[in-house]
């Protein structure tokens, strides 16, 4: 009998990993990008605690639900890991509260360190500028778009996305063949 070996998985030292930028409402100390090119408009859809990107025709044509029209902004954490902050665009009473107290953040974030309390009962984020971090932020040297293409790296949808695919029923069934 053949004993497993773990060391085939491992990847060689050679192969550099790439993190993937994460795209979240940090927790954390942070700043945002203080150039204002620094952001973008895209569609956004958030699935099993992952924000995925949708292209305009996917979006635009309806074919899947749960696409907001958003803006994702360039941040850095304490610690300079890079994330991208989405803050989907919303007329929706009960969700436009959110995104608005997130446009605060982005002013004052782009300004000094902040951190984001959730008050639930307002149903915002109540941005902190955290005067106690006095270090300069560290930005990576790549573009706009090598942070969203780290951040969404398998997680875009478009229109041969599976995710817009019908599923089809799984059967099993025996083919007849004929003989010759």
């Amino acid at each position: 009998m053949n004993k497993f070996n773990l060391e085939y998985f491992r990847p060689s030292p050679a192969f550099e990993y790439e993190a993937r930028t994460p795209v979240c409402i940090p927790k954390l100390p942070f700043r945002i990008h203080p150039h204002p090119d620094r952001f973008a408009v895209v569609y956004l859809s958030y699935s099993d605690k992952k924000w995925m990107l949708v292209t305009p025709q996917v979006a635009e044509g309806r074919a899947l639900s749960g696409v907001w029209r958003s803006e994702l902004y360039e941040g850095v954490f304490g610690d300079g890991k890079p994330f991208l902050l989405p803050i989907t665009l919303s007329d929706d009473p009960d969700f436009s509260s959110w995104g608005e107290s997130l446009h605060d953040a982005v002013t004052i974030a782009r300004r000094t360190w902040t951190v984001l309390e959730k008050d639930e009962h307002m149903r915002r984020h109540e941005p902190i500028a955290n005067k106690a971090i006095k270090s300069r932020p560290e930005w990576l040297d790549w573009s706009l778009s090598d942070a969203v293409e780290s951040a969404f790296r398998g997680r875009i949808v478009d229109i041969d996305s599976a995710l817009l695919k019908p599923k089809k029923p799984r059967t099993c069934f025996h083919d007849e063949f004929e003989e010759e």
